[in-house]
């Protein structure tokens, strides 16, 4: 992912927060790993710090991913991890033989398509026999791929988020 340099700009008075920013990632890149939670009032900003981190997460070499929840969708399963991960999967899963399971690959069919159609005739996930199996899978998935060089995953509007990506 890049982040188009017409999207990022100077960030004044968020010299505190850069630096924080900063620091995490640095600690990232050396093998630790945290979470930063932006939270707050509408139009201070929180978009555009998420943006300068996943533009400053590439310049490191980081696999930076962003995803956001959208509105009108909060009932799609997943959704903002969907929205951050679809576009990578089919071929990270095609380039890497056995990253999943195939249990892991079935459950997760249900929401990236990119993986492919559902083995066995299995048209959806059921909601509590699999919710499980099911976030087990999606820990998986993120465990692996950051096993692939360190990861930065944004996750933007999650107050619009569906309970299961929550």
């Amino acid at each position: 992912m890049s982040v188009p340099s017409q999207q990022r700009h100077e960030l004044l008075g968020r010299e505190r927060e850069l630096a924080a920013l900063d620091g995490l990632l640095d600690a990232l890149a050396g093998g630790e790993g945290g979470v930063l939670w932006i939270a707050g009032e509408p139009g201070i900003g929180k978009t555009a710090l998420v943006t300068e981190a996943l533009g400053r997460s590439v310049d490191r070499g980081l696999l930076a991913l962003s995803g956001r929840a959208a509105e009108f969708e909060p009932d799609v399963p997943f959704g903002v991890f969907g929205d951050a991960l679809e576009h990578r999967l089919g071929s990270l899963v095609g380039d890497h033989p056995g990253l999943l399971e195939d249990d892991q690959l079935a459950l997760l069919a249900a929401v990236f398509p990119s993986l492919g159609s559902l083995p066995d005739g299995r048209e959806e996930v059921a909601e509590q026999d699999e919710r499980h199996r099911m976030l087990r899978a999606m820990r998986h998935l993120l465990n692996r791929l950051a096993g692939t060089r360190p990861m930065v995953l944004a996750l933007d509007d999650v107050h619009w988020a569906d309970a299961a990506s929550v």
